[in-house]
């Protein structure tokens, strides 16, 4: 079997990693992967993971391109994937969409689209414009329910999320009594979730100077978040980063993960942190159950800065008890969320999407290439 992975940047910049792992489970599975990936990613500018999968066939495309050119652009890549040419496409990034439906249709290819939010489950391209969509791939329940509504949920497919290698274990609040570190991470898209989180933390500071934050700012609202923590007098106390995909060895060096938005968003960074001993806190998320919740986080249901101040306080008010329920979770999360079975489930779509008899085009495959 042959598979053309079609990566956009956002996603090669957020899950390079898991991506990476993914890759080499398809080759260890037997599988013949080429990479398609925009122009304006440098992977060496990234780190040496790229370089390990330098013997992996890639090809590039055109990042940005007018809307009347993609055709062209599909046409080009068509060409030049003509020689070894795949069975299927999975497209893993929004913006990698059009491109993946245009060359899978010129190509009569079957099309595994991924979806890993709530927001995409709405706007994910449906099979009556995209002719060639075999599955969708999700990551949680809810998040596949959200898009059974907008395309045939027979075409709906559960892929848990999955963490590499046991990561270097954290050993959470062991200097609390000196300082205590907070990752926060979110999308920046709600302004009020960010306000309670750092009222919270500024009585936090009051009453235990020894308090820092790393705070990665992105989104519509990021400025906003960064004035909000300055009308708090907050910055002494915050290290601001812009993106929480390449900072993840630091990250999982703080004494707890915080996510204060319901976002949907499915982010490997939060059960690499849960596999590292790293305790996460957060809003409650349905679109994530499944991920988070009782047995993976410590869960704020009605968020307000009196909320998160307690929940904080607790969890470092005792850290052998905030370290043994993080060593549980960790055990859970490296059952749970295992490479080998994201790969799996991966390999079984593809194998079921090669052998669908609704799509428009069918076509032998043989399976041992």
């Amino acid at each position: 079997m042959r598979v053309g992975l079609i990566f956009d940047r956002e996603r090669l910049d957020q899950e390079h990693a898991s991506l990476s792992r993914l890759v080499v489970g398809l080759l260890a599975e037997g599988i013949a992967v080429t990479r398609l990936i925009p122009d304006n990613f440098d992977p060496f500018s990234e780190d040496v993971r790229e370089r390990r999968l330098g013997l992996v066939s890639r090809l590039s495309y055109p990042a940005r391109s007018l809307p009347w050119l993609r055709g062209a652009a599909a046409d080009r890549l068509a060409e030049s994937l003509e020689r070894a040419m795949p069975d299927l496409f999975h497209a893993i990034g929004e913006e990698s969409w059009r491109l993946a439906t245009a060359i899978s249709q010129r190509m009569e290819r079957p099309l595994v689209v991924d979806i890993w939010s709530a927001a995409q489950a709405r706007t994910a391209p449906a099979r009556r414009h995209a002719a060639s969509v075999a599955a969708y791939l999700v990551p949680t329940e809810p998040i596949g329910e959200a898009l059974g509504h907008r395309v045939d949920p027979d075409l709906v497919r559960l892929v848990t999320p999955s963490i590499g290698p046991a990561p270097l274990h954290t050993n959470a609040l062991e200097r609390s009594d000196e300082e205590v570190v907070f990752a926060v991470i979110g999308e920046g898209k709600d302004l009020a979730a960010y306000r309670d989180l750092l009222g919270g933390i500024r009585r936090l500071v009051d009453e235990r100077h020894q308090v820092q934050v790393v705070l990665e700012i992105k989104g519509p609202h990021g400025h906003d978040v960064w004035r909000c923590a300055r009308s708090l007098e907050l910055l002494p106390f915050v290290s601001s980063i812009a993106d929480a995909g390449p900072m993840r060895t630091p990250l999982m060096q703080c004494d707890a993960l915080v996510v204060p938005e319901r976002t949907g968003v499915m982010r490997s960074v939060l059960i690499e942190a849960m596999a590292a001993g790293v305790p996460v806190v957060a809003a409650s998320d349905p679109m994530l159950r499944g991920v988070l919740g009782p047995d993976t986080a410590e869960i704020v249901e009605t968020p307000s800065p009196e909320r998160w101040f307690r929940t904080l306080t607790t969890l470092i008010a005792d850290p052998a008890a905030t370290r043994r329920r993080a060593a549980a979770v960790r055990s859970l999360a490296e059952s749970r969320f295992q490479s080998s079975a994201r790969v799996e489930g991966v390999t079984a779509v593809y194998e079921e999407a090669l052998s669908d008899p609704a799509l428009p085009f069918t076509r032998d495959v043989d399976r041992t290439a």
